[in-house]
């Protein structure tokens, strides 16, 4: 009986160890003093164990910070921040000197088909967002390819974050009060690095560093209508709030994964949010959150989005990306009390 039951005891010690291995490397790539040979060692454990989930976010980590960290491995070396903290410090080194500008002219000609997961592409549009007072103004991120403006609509493009030392952007808000204010979260949500939150105050023209959330993607900041420096902002590492323009943040539900966040039209004390698993709802502006039990749908994917409807203010769609690559959307007419599925074709 006693040896039956070291057994079971061993059993469980070992498979609670083998099961926090497993996820090891999701975790240690969050940590701000993380090793990248020990966040490799993690991921190859858990292959070794077929345990493949997460295997493109890993690559894209892995591509950007292994040839930065070699060889201690210090993640701290891969941080855009460092980029950019240097940048800076040439620029200022070298403000007298005189520079060269190349003259040569160059015009995109694209789309053009490319894999976004390999090295030299061009990237996949991360996040587009709308002037509220001008539907020819947009701005367009990209994951490996910094932020965009069109002010007629799309047909020309401009480029004012060449000199960024991180061009991945991976959310864009801009002010409904104030349309010269726009903010921009870098680093996609399913990628490894980021800059942190930039801002500008002159739409676009110009930007400035303000808040850093080092080893956090930031998935979706929004600005309250009625007051510009009142900013809400999810993110890989939870949710958090900032009512002095992003220089100080109120941090929520930490550890948790957020993919995206929407405001209840016409309401700016309702906010919807959303993780990998779970729906929830702030009726205070952002706050506070409490998780909704919805019926009629399972929230479980890669990842979620949220969409809600000016011209009904009761309705919210929720869209969900499994691990592979399925698509569902579920739609609620009470406010996300209960929801409906809806056909979704690809």
């Amino acid at each position: 009986m006693k040896q039956v039951l070291s057994f079971i005891f061993i059993f469980t010690i070992f498979s609670c160890s083998f099961s926090q291995q497993k996820q090891s490397w999701k975790n240690l790539s969050r940590k701000k003093n993380s090793n990248f040979y020990e966040v490799k060692k993690g991921f190859d454990l858990a292959l070794q164990n077929q345990d493949s989930s997460g295997y493109k976010q890993y690559m894209r980590l892995a591509n950007w910070t292994e040839p930065r960290v070699y060889p201690n491995g210090n993640m701290e070396l891969a941080s855009p921040l460092k980029a950019y903290n240097e940048y800076q410090k040439y620029v200022n080194d070298n403000i007298n000197k005189t520079t060269s500008v190349c003259s040569a002219n160059w015009t995109s000609v694209g789309p053009i088909a490319t894999n976004a997961d390999a090295p030299g592409s061009i990237g996949r549009v991360e996040c587009v967002g709308l002037n509220p007072a001008n539907n020819n103004e947009l701005y367009v991120g990209s994951t490996k390819g910094g932020l965009w403006k069109t002010i007629d609509g799309g047909v020309s493009y401009v480029n004012n974050t060449d000199n960024f030392a991180y061009l991945g952007f991976s959310a864009v808000a801009i002010s409904p009060s104030n349309n010269s204010i726009v903010y921009a979260g870098t680093g996609g949500i399913w990628d490894g690095t980021t800059l942190g939150l930039v801002k500008s105050i002159d739409a676009g023209n110009t930007w400035n560093h303000i808040t850093t959330f080092p080893n956090i993607r930031i998935s979706k900041v929004l600005v309250n209508p009625l007051n510009a420096q009142s900013l809400t902002l999810s993110s890989s590492a939870g949710l958090f709030k900032s009512y002095n323009g992003g220089l100080s943040w109120i941090s929520m539900y930490t550890n948790q994964d957020f993919t995206d966040l929407e405001y209840k039209p016409n309401d700016t004390t309702t906010i919807y949010a959303i993780t990998d698993n779970l729906f929830y709802k702030s009726i205070d502006g952002g706050g506070s959150f409490n998780t909704v039990v919805s019926s009629g749908i399972t929230v479980s994917g890669l990842k979620n989005l949220i969409a809600v409807s000016q011209s009904d203010p009761n309705f919210v769609a929720i869209a969900t990306i499994s691990n592979s690559g399925s698509a569902m959307i579920y739609s609620s007419n009470n406010l996300g009390l209960n929801f409906q599925p809806m056909e979704c074709r690809q």
